[in-house]
């Protein structure tokens, strides 16, 4: 028996499920006052984003070039329909992590959480506002 065989498909089976959780983020939030996210219930609940194409990858290239757009923004990764970001506050460099899961509906699933810290003061709820207008605005000045 060729014994290459069962190792490509260990490998390939290995990659696919690797995709496959990356593409199930968690969007939960903990108790703590420092996380938003459209997953959430309660005072982390926040609106998903949405866009009126329906073409996951022009909503992914909108939303990777919004997020770059962004001051003190750096986009980690861009697998699958999962898009990770890292935000880094201006004066004391706290890291926030924001995550953007596209859906076949067009929605934006977001979640933004700081890293460290209890609260964020609302930080992260500002930051998914920012980025919501700034997406609103991209799709008005397009025909």
């Amino acid at each position: 028996m060729n014994k290459a065989k069962p190792l490509a498909l260990c490998l390939i089976f290995s990659a696919m499920t690797a995709l496959t959780a990356r593409a199930e983020t968690d969007f939960s939030c903990p108790e703590s006052p420092n996380c938003v996210s459209s997953q959430a219930t309660g005072e982390h609940y926040i609106e998903p984003l949405s866009f009126t194409a329906k073409d996951p990858e022009q909503i992914r290239t909108a939303l990777i070039a919004t997020l770059k757009s962004q001051d003190r923004m750096e986009v980690t990764g861009t697998e699958a329909n999962v898009i990770t970001a890292v935000a880094t506050s201006k004066w004391f460099r706290f890291k926030d992590d924001i995550t953007l899961r596209i859906n076949q509906d067009g929605t934006i699933d977001v979640k933004s959480a700081s890293r460290t810290g209890y609260s964020d003061f609302g930080v992260n709820r500002e930051r998914v506002a920012t980025l919501r207008s700034s997406l609103e605005a991209l799709q008005t000045s397009q025909p």
